[in-house]
């Protein structure tokens, strides 16, 4: 064999072995017969093979455990060890990569020797992770690893990024938390149960499910809990008891099935953009907090009310969306800020505040279709109800319990079963209108274009502006408007014209029987309705009966009759 080929098969072979990390290394078993003995020796870097026999290691000193190919999930076989335990010395890192642990793995700290624990793309067969006994003491990453048996203990800090845990991840840390992308599979107490000492947290994008509870925060001083998939956990998806730190975030969330979706209590929160559906308890049940802010979330199908808030000083409902939950729409208390929800076809009052610490201010919600008045209020004189759309609900409009009225104004109260309202008279600016939904029973609440709270002057009306030209029970569903039509037929609050848009401009005009023009008005280019208040130009109301509507363009004439009755 030439000397050039020798030298080429030495390079090959050279280039086949891991390069260690750091400084010198051995292989397990060509250089030393077991990876405990590798550990006890001085190397940095100890590369392991498949064959060797699988063993107890004790680790006290910082090293690095390759095997001896690079870990992959497709066939390829792991280099064994029967458990693994990281004991407290000189500080460093323990660094493991591609290991299949029998009987897992456990990392002993203190609070003057704090190891850490690097795991990456290991397989822990039973016994999961452990960690202790010192909170004080000792940090763990473990990323792409699946681990059986879950992740308990005390540390000082934890990363858990990527990873397949079967029977959940109880941490007690003092510095961070960051619980990142994992599939966790119950049963256990709880998918993920931290405890924040002072520190602060990340738990994100997690997969969670069968667990009684989907995550617990104990002491939540700061910890963002944000993007978690959660499904069929009985006790709760989210459940927290923060401390009086900072306020803990709770974002964006997806809880379905099991039992309360967010249970939250004391300190402050920020509850904003999640999803909730199907519980089989309330869907937001937030108690004893400082102060809350719950915004753009939405409830679906919850067994318990929608949303309850309790005993807090300050709460601020805005943009939420409660459907068909069965106990009740949302119970709030406290000094109540309730703007822009929806809330429909739920079991209870629509929106029903308790009491009223300070002032309340109640604007522009849309609730329909709830078993009970849509607003059921209790407060006092400088509190401000304006601008909701309640209709279709079994009760009153708005049912108030306050000692002196409320300060109302450009609401409407439509086609409730008992009334308008009760325990208040409607103001001046109050209105009892059709809103014409785009689709009611789809329970899409958007306002159509013709709708005649959009001629109000006093303001905007519901939560919902303008979502359809047309509503979907003027016609086949998703039909646009014909050349031009009138709606509604019989009109007892007035009439909405729509036609479809044009280059040319035109003009609109409507007669009474007898020929005679009660009002006009101008149909600029582009333009697709206008509303007529059934008043004639001179603002006299016009009689009920039959009037004809005519839409003008040039040569082209459209002609739409109208029946006012009142």
């Amino acid at each position: 064999m030439s000397r050039l080929l020798l030298v080429l098969l030495a390079a090959a072979l050279l280039m086949a072995i891991p390069k260690p990390v750091h400084g010198s290394h051995v292989i397990v078993p060509d250089d030393v017969p077991g990876v405990q003995a590798a550990v006890d020796g001085a190397a940095d870097t100890i590369v392991v093979r498949e064959s060797v026999a699988p063993e107890s290691v004790h680790v006290t000193r910082p090293v690095v455990l390759r095997p001896w190919e690079e870990p992959a999930w497709h066939g390829l076989a792991l280099p064994e060890l029967a458990a693994l335990t990281l004991g407290a010395g000189p500080a460093g890192t323990c660094d493991v990569r591609g290991f299949r642990v029998l009987r897992g793995v456990r990392l002993m700290n203190d609070p003057l020797n704090a190891p850490t624990l690097a795991l990456e793309s290991c397989v822990i067969e039973a016994g999961g992770i452990q960690l202790g006994p010192s909170v004080m003491g000792g940090t763990i990453t473990a990323r792409g690893c699946i681990v059986r048996g879950g992740v308990t203990g005390l540390c000082w800090s934890a990363s858990l990024v990527g990873n397949a845990i079967f029977g959940g991840v109880a941490l007690n840390y003092e510095n961070f938390a960051a619980i990142v992308g994992n599939t966790v599979t119950g049963p256990a107490d709880a998918g993920v149960d931290v405890v924040d000492n002072d520190g602060q947290g990340t738990i994100t994008r997690n997969t969670i499910a069968g667990c009684a509870v989907g995550i617990r925060v104990r002491q939540a001083n700061g910890t963002a809990v944000s993007d978690n998939v959660i499904a069929d956990c009985a006790g709760a998806g989210i459940r927290t008891e923060q401390g009086m730190g900072l306020a803990a975030a709770v974002h964006r969330n997806r809880i379905r099935g099991g039992g309360f979706g967010l249970e939250l209590a004391g300190g402050t929160y920020d509850v904003r953009d999640n999803v909730i559906e199907d519980t089989g308890a309330d869907g937001i049940r937030v108690t004893s907090t400082a102060g809350c802010a719950l915004a753009g979330n939405r409830v679906l199908r919850a067994a318990g009310h929608g949303a309850i808030v309790v005993d807090v000083q300050t709460a601020c409902f805005a943009r939420n969306t409660l459907i068909a939950c069965a106990g009740g729409g949302a119970e709030l208390d406290g000094a109540v800020r309730a703007d822009s929800n929806v809330i429909a076809a739920c079991g209870g009052p629509g929106l029903l505040v308790q009491t009223s610490a300070g002032s309340m201010r109640v604007r522009r919600n849309t609730l329909v279709g709830n078993d009970g008045a849509g607003l059921d209020l209790g407060g006092g004189a400088s509190d401000s109800v304006c601008g909701n759309l309640s209709a279709h609900n079994a009760g009153v409009g708005l049912h108030w319990r306050g000692a002196a009225a409320p300060a109302l104004g450009c609401d409407d109260w439509w086609a409730n079963a008992g009334g308008a309202t009760s325990g208040v008279t409607p103001a001046p600016t109050d209105v009892e209108l059709d809103p014409l939904f785009c689709d009611e029973a789809a329970r899409d609440l958007h306002l159509s274009a013709i709708s005649p709270l959009l001629a109000l002057a006093c303001g905007p009306v519901g939560a919902l502006g303008v979502g359809c030209a047309w509503p979907a029970d003027a016609g086949p569903r998703g039909a646009a408007p014909a050349a031009f039509e009138a709606w509604p037929r019989p009109a007892a609050g007035g009439v909405a014209f729509a036609w479809s848009p044009a280059a040319q401009a035109g003009r609109l005009d409507v007669f009474d029987a007898r020929g005679a023009r009660v009002w006009t008005r101008v149909a600029e280019s582009g333009s697709t309705g206008a509303r007529w208040d059934g008043a004639a130009e001179d603002g006299a109301a016009c009689a009920p009966g039959v009037y004809f509507a005519r839409l003008s363009r040039g040569a082209d004439a459209h002609v739409a009759r109208v029946v006012l009755a009142r």
